[in-house]
């Protein structure tokens, strides 16, 4: 039988993520994602649930975020929850659940419009460069037909 572990969040930052190396040299980021959930109780209150989830993200992932997001800034996170365990400085064993994430985008923040949100995307697509001037003919008509533009993008 098929098994699936994937998480989807879209919530804030609690704070100005930090960007840290491993001692191999691996860049590491863990931040805070902050998710709200408003209802209406019995008698009818307006409600609110924050939840707050571990996000653990790294190499480019990691500097890309730690570069275009702060404290408050929006993010999508796709990725699978993971269970890790580690003793404490008091030799207290701890658990802790964590998203290791596969995909993230910011959805507010330092991001500019021109710059692509999703980590390994491809620029966007800018329209080329248009020379008014040229000929119908140039521009690749044939006979009765419309002319046609080549420089489409697919």
């Amino acid at each position: 039988m098929a098994s699936l572990n994937k998480v989807i969040l879209v919530g804030n930052l609690g704070r100005d993520p930090e960007l840290k190396s491993t001692s191999s040299g691996s860049k590491v980021l863990e931040v805070n994602i902050a998710t709200t959930e408003r209802y209406k109780d019995k008698n009818g209150n307006d409600q609110e649930q924050t939840d707050w989830h571990k996000v653990v993200m790294w190499q480019q992932k990691a500097e890309y975020i730690a570069r275009n997001s702060r404290k408050g800034s929006s993010l999508y996170v796709e990725g699978k929850l993971r269970y890790r365990k580690y003793t404490d400085k008091d030799g207290n064993e701890r658990t802790v659940t964590e998203i290791l994430a596969d995909n993230v985008s910011v959805l507010s923040g330092r991001v500019s419009s021109s710059e692509s949100s999703f980590v390994g995307e491809q620029p966007q697509y800018q329209k080329p460069y248009e020379d008014t001037k040229q000929a119908p003919e140039e521009a690749g008509s044939f006979g009765d037909s419309p002319a046609v533009d080549d420089n489409l993008p697919f």
